[in-house]
């Protein structure tokens, strides 16, 4: 309030608020501005931040008024007047983002007659691009004499219906056909899904005599007979160009439609490569059900289990088997390996097409099938598909030897569990002479080593390959541009097996990988990007495995926990990761 007379201003009136813009805008950059003011109002240094870059989405409020309350009240009120609230809505661009604020207030949109009365002549030159999108739309166009003539006359196919409000002017129509149905008769009838009335005048200063036009009258029914009406010439320049955008109701879109205070991001469905889910055989330790629960609760949509199962995966039948164990139970989409023996390299041609790819077991592990004739290897590499994977569990020297003989073959192989500074070098070094070999690495060698076993106990702290140095550990991070794939090995062991006598080998790690990729992201050691590339696109590529269709997951970047005792989903009930900080979960 202006005191003219002293020059002063006085404050009458003082809500310590913000408006519902500012929280709008908020969200809609991407910025907290409440939280902003704030430390500016006590005082606090700021930071400047540059507003206009965004966030890659277009937030619109589209206003709302219950005019369907107010008996008689034309619609185009001041603009004092012009809702009672309003509804913001979010989108990819303007037209998806208006289009859901409308469908919010309970607007629909129009499946196929659409009623025009444009007043003035330059509104209806100005909406002539508008109308010939509607038209191209496929919708039944009608319209009040002077419009219709108007856009007949530029080429529009336009039915012409009269007003006939007869008590508007207190008079009939001399000579007027009672048969013709009438703008009334048609809304009274809810023929028009949608009706575009521009007056002659759009200003707040309205004289009595304006409320019984024939404009008021068709707003008014359009009101009362709830049909969706637009009284702007902007709102319906946008809804059009909206229409014929999106053509229909925008889907739900979550990273646009969703949000919360917490830093969530969505990325692709995640897949790995390396699990062990021992059914058949092992059921106590854990099953296709359990085991996959595991893997979506970890962020993991695709899983490619081993096959040293009892049965071991080696023939037709055993595949057969453990397919139809893995349709029965598996909550998530899964892949299965077939196993080389010393006796099937010759018989494995009907499921290899069916299969992920050749584990070869190398080395000693939980397992009987392992081969020590380097001439075993060689008939395997012989027979087994050319464009089909093989994978190898080699460690240390036999790294070397069975590079060896894939570069005799001239085929790829792709290496488990890397876990040696000697082995990441000699598989770099391979790869700068062009041998196709490729690699991926578990959680538990670049996050554990041999100075965890004292926390982790001996029993529990058996794992193949062996938790490495310290110096090991950072070799694997030094070199992660050689890592081709990042992978669990998920090898689950009840709590009794690994505090027993004689402690099998093998750490449970599905729900727990994810959440330790994202603290090294959060520590700088890692980007998303990385974690996308070797849980996603690089396995997809190598094994050559189809794209999930409508697949990703959320993942909070924020939320800090302690890894508890054991994981909810795996029946292992313990994890060699207990009482670990980490930051990021999905």
């Amino acid at each position: 309030l202006s005191d003219m007379e002293h020059d002063q201003l006085k404050v009458i009136e003082c809500n310590v608020r913000v408006s519902r813009s500012f929280p709008f805008v908020s969200k809609t950059l991407g910025v907290d501005l409440v939280a902003l003011a704030t430390q500016v109002i006590v005082g606090e240094e700021v930071e400047p931040i540059g507003l206009m870059t965004g966030t890659g989405i277009v937030g619109v409020k589209v206003p709302q008024f219950s005019f369907s309350r107010l008996a008689g009240a034309d619609v185009v009120l001041g603009v004092e007047m012009t809702s009672t609230g309003e509804v913001a809505c979010f989108g990819e661009n303007r037209c998806e983002a208006y289009l859901k604020a409308m469908l919010s207030t309970g607007f629909k949109i129009p499946k196929k007659n659409i009623l025009l009365t444009i007043g003035s002549y330059k509104n209806k030159s100005e909406l002539l691009p508008t109308v010939r999108t509607l038209e191209s739309l496929g919708y039944n166009l009608y319209a009040s004499l002077g419009t219709a003539d108007f856009y007949t006359e530029h080429g529009i196919k336009v039915k012409a219906v009269d007003w006939h409000f007869e008590e508007a002017d207190g008079s009939e129509i001399p000579g007027k056909d009672m048969q013709q149905r009438s703008i009334l008769d048609y809304l009274a009838e809810n023929h028009f899904d949608l009706v575009i009335n521009l007056s002659m005048r759009n200003s707040g200063g309205r004289r009595l005599s304006s409320f019984v036009t024939k404009g008021y009258r068709t707003r008014r029914l359009a009101v009362d007979y709830s049909v969706p009406l637009i009284i702007d010439i902007k709102c319906t320049k946008l809804f059009v160009e909206a229409l014929g955008q999106i053509g229909g109701p925008p889907p739900l879109k979550m990273h646009v439609d969703c949000m919360t205070s917490q830093k969530l991001i969505r990325l692709p469905g995640l897949i790995d490569v390396h699990v062990h889910l021992r059914e058949p055989g092992a059921t106590h330790k854990e099953d296709f059900g359990s085991g996959t629960a595991a893997a979506l609760a970890g962020g993991i949509t695709m899983v490619c289990a081993m096959p040293n199962t009892t049965p071991a995966i080696i023939d037709a039948g055993s595949f057969a088997l453990v397919q139809k164990l893995a349709e029965a139970g598996a909550r998530c989409d899964f892949a299965l390996y077939v196993g080389a023996s010393s006796d099937n390299a010759s018989s494995l041609g009907p499921v290899a097409g069916l299969a992920a790819g050749l584990k070869m077991y190398l080395n000693d592990t939980f397992s009987d099938l392992k081969m020590d004739n380097v001439s075993l290897w060689m008939e395997h590499f012989e027979k087994w598909p050319k464009h089909l994977p093989i994978v190898a569990h080699a460690e240390k020297q036999t790294v070397a030897a069975i590079l060896m003989v894939a570069q005799l073959y001239q085929r790829p192989v792709h290496i488990c569990h890397v876990a040696r500074k000697e082995e990441i070098l000699i598989i770099k070094a391979a790869k700068q002479k062009g041998i196709e070999v490729t690699c991926e690495v578990a959680p538990h060698h670049l996050f554990l080593c041999q100075e965890d076993l004292g926390r982790i106990g001996e029993g529990r702290g058996q794992v193949r390959p062996m938790l490495g140095t310290r110096e090991d550990m950072e070799a694997l991070w030094d070199n992660l541009d050689t890592i081709d794939c990042f992978a669990t090995d998920h090898a689950p062991h009840t709590l009794e097996e690994k505090l027993g006598k004689d402690p099998p080998p093998g750490f449970p790690g599905l729900e727990t990988m994810l959440p330790l990729l994202l603290t090294a992201v959060s520590e700088g050691r890692l980007t998303v990007e990385d974690i996308v590339k070797r849980l996603c696109e690089n396995p997809r590529r190598i094994f050559g495995l189809p794209v999930q269709e409508d697949t990703y997951i959320e993942v909070d970047l924020e939320q800090e926990w302690l890894v508890p005792t054991y994981m909810t989903f795996s029946k292992s009930r313990w994890t060699p990761f207990e009482g670990m900080r980490v930051k990021g979960t999905v």
